[in-house]
């Protein structure tokens, strides 16, 4: 049995997303260039909303910014946190001034 959306008050079909896992951006070259392509994808194909599987980041202030290239998809978009996106939460807090883990699982939640 299909599952169905609703977009602008209008049927439109199938619930579709957008999934990708293990960008790395801290350890793996090239994390502009492959999240420029996803994001690229997420505008061209229009789905309901993006699923990120985990290893996005460590979760450093100055990654922040990748939340919020993602938020600017239009699409809402759901973290599932992965070993490498915690991996420094201990040292870095929010009351630190820091980006931990949980933010960015709360990120997709829109208001």
């Amino acid at each position: 049995m299909p599952i169905y959306r609703r977009k602008r008050g209008k049927h439109l079909g199938q619930v579709t997303f957008a999934v990708f896992t293990d960008l790395h951006y801290d350890r793996i070259s090239g994390g502009d260039r492959r999240l420029d392509e996803f994001l690229n994808t997420v505008r061209r194909t229009d789905p309901d909303f993006i699923i990120e599987l985990g290893d996005l980041c460590h979760p450093m202030e100055e990654n922040r910014f990748l939340l919020e290239r993602l938020e600017q998809a239009g699409v809402p978009c759901y973290h599932v946190i992965g070993n490498h996106d915690s991996d420094r939460s201990c040292r870095y807090r929010r009351n630190e001034g820091k980006l931990s883990a949980s933010d960015a699982g709360r990120r997709g939640h829109r208001e």
